[in-house]
């Protein structure tokens, strides 16, 4: 999955198929378990993997949701329309 990164100038996108599923689970897991508060002492190096990873998952969350809804709202329809 690439995530996009607005103007930071060093790249335009991260590539996240590459770190292994496991250490993104990892990561997604450390990330809701901490508070912002807790987040942000983190030095860099290990506090934006962590939001990297825990933005793919939300990303893909937030598409299988959209996904499920217009999959629900079909069957809605359709549903609506056999009665009639």
């Amino acid at each position: 999955m690439l995530l996009p990164l607005g103007g930071r100038g060093f790249a335009h996108t991260i590539d996240l198929s590459v770190l292994p599923a496991e250490r993104s689970r990892f990561l997604t897991t450390v990330g809701r378990r901490l508070t912002a508060q807790a987040l942000a002492r983190r030095e860099p190096k290990r506090r934006y993997p962590i939001l990297l990873a825990q933005s793919g998952t939300e990303v893909l969350d937030e598409v299988v949701q959209l996904f499920d809804q217009a999959v629900s709202a079909r069957e809605s329809k359709a549903a609506h329309k056999m009665r009639d």
